[in-house]
């Protein structure tokens, strides 16, 4: 059995991963509570800035700019 998370928005369901079957699968769908939702579209989008910054230090680097990563502060970051 195999346990992927995923949003459900505007009748499709979207996973967080992609998942390669070759035939026809049983499925259970799952409507879980609003602050997992919200937990779940957090964590997405920190995913997304991950990846947003580890190009960015690529092209950095390809290019012979300096990559420099500011002192982090304590702070709320809203999204």
């Amino acid at each position: 059995m195999l346990a992927l998370r995923g949003i459900y928005q505007d009748g499709q369901i979207h996973l967080d991963q992609s998942v390669r079957c070759n035939k026809p699968v049983a499925v259970i769908v799952t409507f879980l509570e609003d602050e997992l939702v919200l937990e779940h579209s957090i964590l997405t989008k920190i995913n997304s800035l991950q990846a947003a910054v580890e190009e960015l230090r690529t092209l950095c680097t390809e290019e012979n700019y300096e990559w420099q990563i500011p002192e982090r502060q304590n702070r709320l970051v809203e999204f």
